[in-house]
C-alpha cells in the first residue's frame, strides 16, 4: 500500500476515536485524545521510515516534533488540549500526505485543506491577535491560491494529464510561474511574507512548533519543486526568495519579541531551501530538503521557549530568557548557533552543501549562491542577539531543570546527533547522490 493511502487511512481511524473520545468522555477528553495522538504520532514515525523518500523523512521529523510539543503540552496542562492535540496530528499528517502524492487533483485538496487548518489553529484560542493573524494570511493566501489553482488547470490542460510529476515535466513556463508565485504566498515568499509575523503571534507555540517542523517544510517542497521545472521560474524564484532571507535575516536583527525574531528567522531559511530546491542539481535538492530538518529541530525549539517565556513571565521579550539556566541555556544557545549553521549541528551540513550545489551550476546560479553565502554571514545579528541575552551580569535565574527542560533538551540534541549521520540520511530516505 502506498504511503499516501496508508496515512489516508490512519486519518480517518484517527478522526472516528478522537471525535468518539472528544464527544464522550468530557472529563477525560483532553488526557483521551492526547495519549491517542501519541500513539498515532508513534505510527506516523514507523510509517515515515519505512516508507522512505522526501515525504518520509518529513514524516520522521514531523512525527518527533508532534510527539515533543503533546509531551510539553500535556506536562504544561495547555488550554483545550484535545482540540491542540487534534491539529497538530492533522498538520503532520496532511504534510505527508502532500508530499507523498502523485495526483495533482489531490495535491491541490491537501494544499487547500492544510490552508484550512491554519486558519483554525490561529483563532483556537480565540485572542484578537489571533483573529488578526488569520485574517492576514486569508487575504494574501486565498488569493495566491487561486492564481496558484488557475497555474495547475493550465497544466493539466497542456499536459493532458493529472499525474502531478509529468504534468510538471509538460508544462509552459506561464502555468509554472502561475503556480509558483500563486502557491508561493503560503511559504511568504517575497514580497507576500507580511501574514508570518503575524503568524508567530497568533498560533498558540506548541502547534507552531509542530507547524514549522510539517507543514512549513511540505509546502516549500511542493514550490520549490514545481518552480525547479523552468529555468526561468527557478531563477525568479530563488531570486525572490534570496530577498526574502535578507529582508528576513536584517529585520530578525531589529526584533526584541522572541517570537518576531524567530518569524524573520524563518523567512531567512526559507530562501536557504527554495534556492536549494529551485536549482535542480541533486546535491542542492538534496540537501534542501535535509535543512527542513536541520532548521525544524532549533526552530522547533526555540518556538517552544516562547511557549515557557509567555506562561512563565506573561511576555515573549528576548531579555527574559537571562531567566533561564541549566539546561535551558543549552537549548538557547545551541539553537542560536545552530541556524547560524555552525558545526558540529547537522545544519552546517545542509548549508555547505546547497552552497556548493547552487555554486557548481551555471553563471546566474552562482551569482545567487554567492549573496546566500552573505545572507548567512548577516543572520550572525540575530543568533548572537540570542545568545547575548545571556550577557547581563545580573541574570536573575528563576528557571533550572525541569521536566519541560529535560524533554525540550533531548528533542534539541537530535540535530547534534544526527549530525555525523547526514549523508546516510540522504541516502537512506533521498537515494544516492
Amino acid at each position: 500500500m502506498m504511503l499516501e493511502a496508508k496515512i489516508a487511512l490512519l486519518s480517518i481511524a484517527y478522526t472516528i476515536i478522537s471525535y468518539l473520545a472528544y464527544s464522550t468522555a468530557k472529563k477525560e477528553r483532553d488526557s483521551l485524545v492526547t495519549v491517542f495522538t501519541a500513539i498515532m504520532a508513534v505510527a506516523l514515525g514507523y510509517i515515515s521510515l519505512e516508507a522512505r523518500g522526501v515525504s518520509g523523512l518529513l514524516g520522521f521529523i514531523g512525527s518527533a516534533t508532534l510527539l515533543t510539543s503533546l509531551a510539553l503540552g500535556e506536562i504544561s496542562k495547555v488550554e483545550r488540549r484535545s482540540l491542540f492535540s487534534m491539529f497538530s496530528f492533522y498538520f503532520t499528517a496532511s504534510s505527508i500526505m502532500l508530499t507523498a502524492t502523485t495526483n495533482a487533483v489531490r495535491m491541490f485538496i491537501y494544499w487547500e485543506t492544510i490552508a484550512m487548518l491554519m486558519i483554525g489553529a490561529m483563532v483556537i484560542y480565540k485572542k484578537d491577535e489571533s483573529y488578526e493573524a488569520a485574517l492576514k494570511y486569508a487575504v494574501i493566501c486565498i488569493p495566491g491560491s487561486i492564481i496558484g489553482l488557475i497555474g495547475l488547470i493550465l497544466a493539466i490542460f497542456s499536459s493532458g494529464t493529472i499525474s502531478f510529476p509529468y504534468m510538471l515535466n509538460n508544462s509552459g513556463v506561464l502555468s509554472i510561474m502561475l503556480m509558483a508565485i500563486g502557491f508561493g504566498t503560503e511559504v511568504a515568499l517575497f514580497p507576500m511574507y507580511v501574514w508570518l509575523p503575524s503568524l508567530y503571534i497568533g498560533m498558540p507555540p506548541l502547534l507552531l512548533a509542530v507547524e514549522i517542523a510539517s507543514i512549513l517544510p511540505a509546502t516549500t517542497y511542493i514550490v520549490g519543486t514545481i518552480a525547479s521545472m523552468n529555468y526561468t521560474v527557478a531563477i525568479v524564484t530563488a531570486s525572490l526568495a534570496l530577498i526574502g532571507s535578507i529582508v528576513g535575516s536584517l529585520s530578525a536583527m531589529a526584533q526584541n519579541d522572541l517570537r518576531k525574531l524567530l518569524s524573520y528567522s524563518t523567512l531567512s531559511h526559507i530562501g536557504y531551501m527554495l534556492l536549494g530546491l529551485s536549482v535542480g542539481t541533486a546535491l542542492a535538492r538534496d540537501y534542501s530538503v535535509l535543512h527542513m530538518v536541520a532548521h525544524a529541530i532549533p526552530k522547533a525549539s526555540l518556538v517552544a521557549m516562547t511557549f515557557a517565556l509567555l506562561s512563565r513571565l506573561g511576555n515573549s521579550g528576548i531579555e527574559g530568557l537571562r531567566k533561564f539556566g541549566n539546561s535551558y541555556k543549552l537549548v538557547i544557545m545551541g539553537s542560536a548557533l545552530a541556524l547560524l549553521g555552525l558545526p558540529p549541528f547537522l545544519s552546517f551540513w545542509s548549508e555547505l552543501y546547497i552552497f556548493l550545489g547552487a555554486f557548481a551550476s551555471t553563471l546566474p546560479w552562482k551569482l545567487l549562491a554567492l549573496v546566500y553565502f552573505a545572507v548567512i554571514l548577516i543572520s550572525t545579528g540575530y543568533a548572537f542577539k540570542i545568545i547575548y541575552s545571556y550577557s547581563s551580569e545580573d541574570k536573575g535565574e528563576e528557571y533550572g531543570t525541569d521536566t519541560f527542560a529535560i524533554i525540550l533538551l533531548l528533542f534539541f540534541l537530535l540535530s547534534l546527533f544526527l549530525s555525523p549521520f547526514q549523508s546516510y540520511l540522504v541516502t537512506y530516505f533521498l537515494g544516492p547522490l
